[in-house]
């Protein structure tokens, strides 16, 4: 402000009318006493004021009487704050004036007709005031006027005839709350503005007001500005035109300004336009326009404003344009233009804005002669395939302050002559493939606020100390490039800071406690580095911090408590290659906006703070791969926002909280590799939005909650494996949509007709080895040996008993209980201990016509001694009809020897072993169980049963129906018969039906059968009730023998004698001979 000392006391007046001490911004002023500081929004030129822009400042009062003294001001900028009261009459006094803006205030009053001596006066824009009266004829006098703007004010009168003397009048704006009366005198342009109309579905715009109206010319065309008996301008911006341009408007040779943004305008820019030579505003963007840039319009030498944004418009850029010398703004960008940017266009010196983003394709290299664009203010070039080097001769652009280059695929060093652009506000450079070192020349650029360096370029060198004079800068991007050395303590005085990304570097040292006077700082990214050291304690003074971000360094030392004061902090990232230790700070509860905190990956000891469950907002939080101990807080109930939670691999104990279940939104929670305990919460239904569930490597017992079938999410990943989990998979988990599902290395069940609709890994995600879950096919892990039982059920050999694990690794303490019965047609299938079955082998189709079936005796005595009388039902030979095709269903009939009356009478239920034998598929039937059993009437029948899993064979103990085997008003003399149709099933899918008819004789024949067999055979024991004392001996034998089912001979060897004995088992009528059926019956030696 030296040289400007003698208006101190008129900036003052201004101050003082406007509540100077509520701006925003008063800098400077009232700095009376020091000539070299600097006023804000103030310009000293010459030793006189010729500048003040004060915009949206908070400026509230009036305009100062005494400023008519301001002489030498060319420029006066007040728009959007409060000013209130008229424009004073003496203000005419400053006849340099030339660009005046108040609009968007609560100015009143009339416009002052001694104004008029403001003859330089270019630009005056007064929109959104509470200004009234008539437009004053005595500015006429303003002959050089380019733009005049009184639109939403209270303007009326009539349209004065005198103002025809501003003939470079561009833009004339008084649409919306005025109230103009008089005449248009441009009725010999009706027809071409209703080809407007008709080319745009008039009909259909949302205001139309006057259009047609071809019979009284004192009725107003909406948009339409009619000056000097010719139309003049045409704004007709959202108003949902929808057509074309016509081409017929060559002919509007007056027209200085179209306005037409914002519809949905089609079709091609019309070449005849290029007539329309008075042209000087074009806005056609936000339509739908498309074709080339007609080269034609280089005849519009008065354009200084084509605004094209936001259409699809292509091709090159023409050279011809270069004709346009006038220009000011060129906003091109949205469109899908492409070639080289034309040399020719250096010809514009006055252009100030060219905006060449987005969509656009240009290539080439950076006009070196485009220098001459000195005026240069807005120069956007983002997003396009440039190549080359920065021409270091546009260091002559003095005047820029905005320059966008990112996204192309620039080279070479940054020059080091563009310190001399001094006005640079914005200079975006990121996403290229710069190289060479940070220039330290453009310490110059002190006014600079943002500097986009990352992505793609390769910068080397350290950070230039001398950058510290940059004190305005706010945003410093220089991630992603290969620089080195420290950070500099003393940029700590670069206090406007607020975002510094220099992630991806090689930078090292300290991190410097001066830092900390960088209090505005709110993103501060310097992961991915080199840095050594401690977290400075003084850091705690940047309060504003929001996120931080540290990992994959090589810092070490405790996490300070004083970082509790940084309770901005929304995400802090301290994980992955650092080395820190000592406890999770208590105070750092404090931090109660946190929602992304990641520590995992250190050596941090003792427990999870309670007092942590203040972080309510917490998302996400990974505290994996440390040493921390201690239980799982009850009170993190409290983070009901958390999605993703990571506490594997540590060592923590104890239970599962309950509580959790208030924490509905989890969707990834990883607590593997731990120590924890007690069984799976019921209470976890209610995380309802799982989709990673990762628990192995625990001691987690019990069951799977059948309750968690309510998870619903379309993909859910489960690991559950190395527990010590039991039971079975619930069916009720056939709802999940399970993608990848690991329950190995547990003990355990899966029923049968369970499905896995959504199982739908190719690569093994359903991994139950190890367990005693059987079943194989498509996303089903390939065990890496045959022998997938847990380990400590190796022992076992009856696949009639169940392993249970006690929590020890000593043999001598395992358990066995009979677990293998299902009920109601589940079948549990357990694992053979035979090396040559595979679970990955899941063959269920058999070759149906190379199927047999047979009812061979009973190899389970289970099914025999949980009732007190079993009628046992087999078949006189050992094959059967053979399989047809029925309804797309394969059938089977099987015919069997009777059941005595005397029997059926009791209401007993009936025993039958189902075998079936398929030579070619002894894998696939080794899979099939019995899923259904009716009755000829299609009753369901109650039934439990047992599979041997080694051979084909099921045994089946069916409950009479309600209404008994038989119509009990059968006569006992009566031969009569009744069927049982039981439905195989495999994984889940019914296979084959067979229908077993079963006799039942008169009682006369029966008796004769019974006494024939006594007489010819010895009958060592009998099964069926009412049989010799001698059965019940054998049945104990039977008992015995059952549990060797697998491996008779392995029994034997490990201590079990057997003994070849004749069972005498009865036979039907129709038989050749005696049906005699050898079993093999062993007994425990020590028992013996």
């Amino acid at each position: 402000m030296c040289g400007c000392q003698h208006r101190y006391a008129l900036l003052m007046d201004l101050y003082s009318a406007t509540n100077g001490t509520g701006w925003l911004n008063s800098s400077g002023w009232n700095a009376t006493d020091d000539c070299n500081v600097d006023w804000y929004g103030v310009t000293c030129s010459a030793n006189d004021v010729t500048s003040v822009f004060l915009t949206s400042n908070r400026l509230v009062g009036t305009l100062p009487l005494s400023w008519w003294n301001m002489t030498a001001l060319t420029s006066l900028a007040l728009f959007s704050n409060s000013l209130q009261g008229t424009l004073p009459a003496a203000w005419g006094n400053m006849t340099k004036l030339a660009a005046l803006q108040l609009y968007a205030n609560s100015l009143s009053g009339a416009l002052p007709t001694s104004w008029s001596s403001m003859s330089l006066m270019q630009l005056v824009w007064l929109s959104g005031n509470s200004l009234s009266g008539e437009l004053p004829s005595s500015w006429s006098n303003m002959t050089l006027m380019i733009t005049l703007l009184f639109d939403s004010n209270r303007f009326s009168g009539t349209l004065p005839a005198s103002w025809s003397s501003m003939t470079k009048l561009q833009t004339l704006n008084l649409n919306n709350g005025n109230n103009f009366t008089g005449t248009l005198p441009c009725q010999h342009r009706y027809a071409l503005l209703m080809d407007l109309y008709s080319a745009t579905n008039g009909t259909g715009w949302l205001n139309s007001s006057g259009w047609n109206a071809t019979d009284d010319c004192n009725v107003d065309w909406y948009g339409v500005t009619c000056s000097a008996n010719d139309v003049t301008s045409v704004f007709l911006t959202s108003n949902r035109l929808v057509g074309t341009l016509p081409l017929s408007w060559w002919n509007m040779t007056a027209l200085t300004s179209l306005a037409l943004f914002s519809n949905s305008l089609q079709g091609t820019l019309p070449a005849a336009w290029g007539n329309m030579t008075k042209l000087a505003a074009l806005q056609l963007y936000a339509n739908s326009l498309s074709g080339a840039l007609p080269t034609s319009w280089s005849s519009m030498s008065l354009m200084q404003l084509v605004w094209l944004s936001g259409n699809s418009l292509s091709g090159e850029l023409p050279s011809s344009w270069s004709n346009m010398t006038l220009m000011i703004t060129l906003l091109f960008d949205s469109n899908r233009f492409s070639g080289t940017l034309p040399a020719s266009w250096s010809s514009m010196t006055k252009l100030q804005t060219l905006n060449l983003n987005n969509g656009n394709n240009f290539t080439g290299t950076l006009p070196v002669v485009w220098a001459t664009m000195s005026a240069l203010v807005d120069l956007q070039l983002n997003g396009n395939a440039l190549t080359g080097a920065l021409p270091p001769s546009w260091s002559s652009m003095s005047m820029m302050q905005t320059l966008f280059l990112s996204g192309n695929r620039l080279s070479g060093e940054l020059p080091s002559s563009w310190s001399n652009m001094t006005r640079m506000t914005t200079l975006l450079l990121d996403s290229n493939t710069l190289s060479g070192t940070l220039p330290a020349s453009w310490s110059s650029m002190t006014k600079l606020l943002a500097l986009y360096l990352q992505g793609g370029n390769n910068l080397t060198g350290t950070l230039p100390v001398v950058w510290v004079a940059m004190r305005a800068l706010v945003e410093l991007w220089l991630s992603g490039n290969a620089l080195t050395g420290a950070l500099p303590p003393s940029w700590s005085s670069m206090s406007m800071l607020q975002k510094l990304v220099f992630s991806g570097n090689r930078l090292s040292g300290e991190l410097p406690s001066s830092w900390s006077n960088m209090t505005r700082m709110a993103t501060l990214l310097l992961d991915s580095n080199m840095f050594s050291g401690t977290l400075p304690e003084s850091w705690s003074s940047m309060i504003v911090l929001g996120s931080l971000s540290l990992f994959s360094n090589d810092l070490a030392g405790t996490l300070p408590e004083s970082w509790a004061s940084m309770t901005k902090l929304q995400a802090l990232y301290l994980h992955s290659g650092n080395n820190f230790s000592g406890t999770l700070p208590v105070s750092w509860a404090a931090l109660i906006h946190l929602v992304d905190l990641r520590i995992s990956g250190n050596c941090l000891t003792g427990a999870l703070p309670p007092s942590w469950s203040s972080m309510s907002v917490m998302q996400t939080l990974w505290l994996f791969s440390n040493s921390l101990t201690g239980t799982l807080p009850s009170s993190w109930s409290n983070m009901t926002q958390v999605t993703s939670l990571s506490l594997n691999s540590n060592t923590f104990s104890g239970t599962l909280p309950s509580s959790w279940s208030s924490i509905k939104q989890m969707k990834n929670l990883w607590l593997y590799s731990n120590s924890l305990g007690g069984t799976l919460p019921e209470s976890w239904v209610d995380m309802t939005q799982m989709s990673i569930f990762s628990l192995g490597l625990n001691s987690f017992t019990g069951t799977l909650p059948s309750s968690w079938s309510a998870w619903n999410v379309s993909q859910l990943t489960i690991d559950l494996s190395s527990n010590r989990l039991s039971g079975t998979l619930p069916p009720s988990w056939s709802r999940l949509s399970i993608v990848t599902f690991d329950v190995s290395n547990n003990s355990g069940g899966i029923p049968s007709s369970y499905a896995f609709p959504a199982l739908t890994s190719s690569s093994g995600g359903f991994n139950v080895c190890n367990t005693k879950v059987r079943g194989g096919g498509a996303g089903i892990a390939l065990c890496v040996n045959s022998n997938s039982w847990p380990l400590f059920c190796n022992w076992v050999v009856s696949h009639s008993e169940t392993c249970t694990d006690d929590g020890t690794s000593s043999r001598s303490k395992l358990s066995m209980s009979r677990s293998s019965i299902s009920y109601g047609g589940t079948v549990s299938l357990r694992k053979s201990s035979s090396a040559s079955l595979s679970t990955s082998e899941f063959l269920c189709s058999a070759l149906i016509n190379a199927t047999v079936g047979s009812l061979p005796p009973i190899m389970s005595t289970v099914l025999l001694t949980s009732d007190s009388a079993v009628g046992i039902y087999t078949t006189t030979t050992t094959t059967s009809t053979r399989a047809a095709i029925n309804d797309d269903m394969p059938t089977m009939a099987i015919a069997g020897s009777p059941l005595s009356r005397s029997f059926l009478q009791l209401v007993a239920p009936v025993a039958l072993n189902v075998s079936l034998t398929c030579p070619p598929s002894v894998a696939a039937l080794s899979h099939w169980s019995i899923g259904n059993v009716t009755t000829t009437s299609g009753a369901p029948l109650v039934f439990r049963t047992e599979t041997s899993n080694v051979v084909p064979w099921s045994g089946v103990l069916v409950q009479p129906p309600a209404d008994w085997w038989i119509d009990p008003k059968t006569p006992l003399v009566t031969a009569t018969t009744f069927e049982l149709t039981f439905t195989m099933v495999c994984n889940g899918s019914a296979m084959l039906l067979i229908t077993v008819t079963v006799p039942a004789p008169g009682a006369t024949v029966l008796y004769a059968e019974q006494v024939e067999a006594s007489g010819r055979y010895f009958q060592v024991a009998s099964l069926l009730a009412g049989g010799a004392s001698s059965g019940t001996a054998l049945g104990r034998m039977m008992a015995i023998r059952s549990m060797v089912l697998c491996s008779a001979d392995s029994a034997v060897s490990g201590g079990v004698l057997d003994f070849d004995l004749r069972i005498c088992v009865g036979r039907s009528s129709g038989d050749s001979g005696a049906a005699a059926v050898a079993a093999r019956s062993a007994i425990v030696s020590n028992v013996v």
